[in-house]
């Protein structure tokens, strides 16, 4: 058997899909990796998984682009003629999905919705036209699929309400995961640091965390706040002046988080919207307590009964400030929250599982049609 597996970018597929391609090759399957870059081919192979390159640009909206992406998808697809088509984030979900249809009108296709995104949070009127736009786009592209795949009920509700997809035709799982072994527990040091990582991105939180970081040193000088990322739509000027006054470290950009995780007491993530943060599930592994949003997705991440994190409203920054406090100022608390948070991966966001379970629903689709 063998499954196309159509993502955005090769550093997303070595990121995110690495573990869901070992559960695929355990099972019997043959892998197609189909991604819009080819920098990290060189691993993607190492996995035992075939490389093809098929260039988009993520943030294109030129029809012309989209045509030779769709182009270069039936060209592979052609070519491999997968048994079934696995796609991700929205547009290899929207062109691929159209691409498998137009070359292999038999082939099941599933879908992973990682989260409804930044056209369904816009900004103004040009941002809400866009919006009509591309539910229509994404109806077109995924509603005759085989399944749909959504991260938190809130996003399937999303996309059932605006008739994208059938509720039927969907399922959800708690985030693609985390594989315990990769991020190993190690004790917090409880020197009084909070981390946030993420991508400086509006919609992230980032300048939310920058305001907590000042609310709570105001209250107690010796916590400490670092943010780990490369830029996006912001800048490191955008948050000069919170680096300049010592407020919070900027760590800029590393490819292994681990030692900054291993570094602090506390993941901080305030963001306004996500799929299911899989930064989160990381900190989460090694031991660490979290503060995160009540928004859609981060939320999702906390499970209150297990007691290691707080998911806060955002239109109170204070009350994350106070959290932070009540926490840091207690070493045993800081511990004892962070084992409950390696206990809560193990044992309900453990990739190995959820992969087990989404390769068996994939072998479903293939033994129906």
């Amino acid at each position: 058997m063998k499954i196309a597996i159509i993502t955005t970018t090769s550093e997303a597929f070595v990121n995110f899909r690495s573990e869901l391609c070992k559960e695929l090759k355990r099972s019997g399957f043959s892998i197609v990796a189909v991604c819009g870059d080819s920098s990290r081919q060189e691993d993607i192979e190492t996995l035992g998984v075939k490389f093809q390159f098929a260039s988009f640009n993520n943030r294109s909206t030129s029809i012309r682009e989209t045509s030779r992406y769709k182009k270069a998808l039936i060209s592979i697809l052609q070519e491999e003629k997968p048994d079934i088509v696995f796609t991700t984030q929205a547009k290899p979900n929207i062109i691929g999905s159209e691409a498998v249809r137009k070359t292999l009108p038999h082939c099941p296709i599933v879908s992973m919705v990682e989260g409804a995104g930044d056209p369904f949070q816009p900004k103004n009127l040009k941002g809400r036209l866009f919006l009509r736009f591309f539910k229509h786009l994404y109806k077109k592209g995924i509603r005759k699929n085989d399944l749909a795949i959504f991260l938190n009920e809130d996003d399937r509700d999303l996309f059932v309400k605006c008739g994208i997809v059938k509720r039927e035709k969907t399922t959800i799982i708690p985030g693609i995961g985390i594989d315990p072994n990769e991020f190993p527990y190690s004790k917090p040091k409880c020197e009084k640091n909070v981390l946030m990582v993420s991508r400086l991105l509006k919609n992230k939180g980032v300048l939310n965390f920058c305001e907590i970081a000042r609310l709570t040193k105001e209250k107690d000088p010796c916590i400490s706040f670092s943010l780990l990322g490369k830029e996006g739509d912001l800048n490191v000027s955008d948050i000069r002046k919170y680096i300049d006054s010592r407020v919070i470290k900027y760590l800029g950009f590393a490819k292994d988080v681990k030692p900054y995780l291993n570094d602090c007491d506390i993941f901080c993530l305030p963001s306004f919207r996500e799929g299911f943060p899989r930064s989160t599930l990381e900190a989460m592994s090694t031991g660490r307590v979290i503060i995160t949003s009540d928004a859609i997705g981060c939320k999702d991440t906390i499970i209150p009964d297990l007691n290691y994190g707080y998911s806060l409203n955002l239109e109170n920054l204070e009350s994350f400030s106070d959290k932070i406090i009540e926490i840091l100022s207690s070493k045993e608390k800081t511990i004892e929250m962070g084992l409950n948070a390696r206990k809560a991966v193990v044992e309900r966001f453990n990739a190995n599982e959820i992969n087990k379970e989404l390769v068996e629903t994939i072998l479903k689709i293939i033994r129906r049609d």
